[in-house]
């Protein structure tokens, strides 16, 4: 046995259902039973599991924030990877376990800048875990910018998509794009070889 805990008194929220007076078995980081209160009474446990009376608190799985620029006043497009370990760190206090930081349009050089400091910063998170990289843009339309920097908005370029594919290092997951570009065909057969999934 790696690690045992049992969140006992517990509120457990499946997705299907709330089940009051709970326990919730976890082995190796997995979730290996839930039992009700009186069943968690009658278990016998080895002195290596850790029992935790959480006092009736709501235990659920993790959330996943698949679309994250920033929280705590540090965000990915700060460029510097102690602003998405800061990130990690703060996420798991609003029931985040995972996330994947989102980097807004940006001139090519800072661009790969901030892709180059998500890559740094994982692997050393000691909060929510750094999933891969989500770019909005650069292949956006310059007519619907939104809020997105308009000087970093590019045409489809594999040049450059290998570029920002290189510094990621296969890790960029996934890509904010207008379908409607030019040479977006070319663009959606190469991100689909790498993994990359566009949106």
């Amino acid at each position: 046995m790696k690690t045992a805990i049992c969140l006992h008194n517990a509120t457990v929220i499946t997705g299907y259902s709330i089940m009051r007076n709970c326990a919730v078995y976890i082995k190796n980081n997995q979730i290996a039973d839930v039992y009700n209160e009186e069943r968690f009474k009658n278990k016998k446990f080895s002195p290596k599991v850790k029992i935790i009376d959480v006092n009736g608190a709501y235990v659920m799985p993790g959330m996943i924030d698949t679309h994250i620029h920033g929280i705590g006043g540090k965000g990915a497009d700060d460029a510097d990877y102690k602003s998405i370990l800061h990130m990690s760190e703060i996420l798991p206090q609003y029931g985040v376990t995972s996330f994947i930081p989102t980097c807004c349009t940006a001139k090519e050089d800072k661009l790969i800048e901030k892709i180059k400091a998500i890559v740094k910063s994982m692997g050393k998170e000691k909060g929510a875990n750094i999933l891969g990289i989500h770019l909005e843009g650069p292949f956006i339309s310059p007519e619907r910018s939104g809020f997105q920097a308009v000087d970093g908005i590019y045409p489809v370029s594999l040049p450059l998509m290998d570029k920002l594919f290189k510094a990621g290092k296969n890790k960029i997951i996934n890509m904010t794009v207008a379908p409607e570009l030019k040479n977006m065909r070319e663009l959606a057969l190469f991100c689909n070889e790498k993994g990359i999934i566009l949106q």
